[in-house]
């Protein structure tokens, strides 16, 4: 929750989701984003077991369909 939490305020990522133990990231620059959230995950001091560009998911979709619905979007 916290790794969602720090990322979600970065201008780069336009939602941060949490799966489980996983943190789905949305952007629309992935290369840019993944050093980014390198960056500030490491400067809090919590460490990455995986870093990986996906494919959404319909759960990922849902996900934002219903944040951006809840935002009044």
């Amino acid at each position: 929750m916290r790794a969602a939490e720090l990322l979600e305020k970065e201008p780069l990522f336009t939602e941060a989701a949490v799966f489980g133990t996983l943190v789905h990231l949305v952007t629309l620059n992935p290369e840019e984003a993944m050093e980014r959230a390198r960056e500030v995950l490491s400067e809090a001091g919590i460490s990455i077991s995986r870093l990986e560009v996906i494919t959404p998911s319909l759960e990922d979709v849902f996900v934002t369909l219903t944040a951006a619905d809840k935002n009044g979007a």
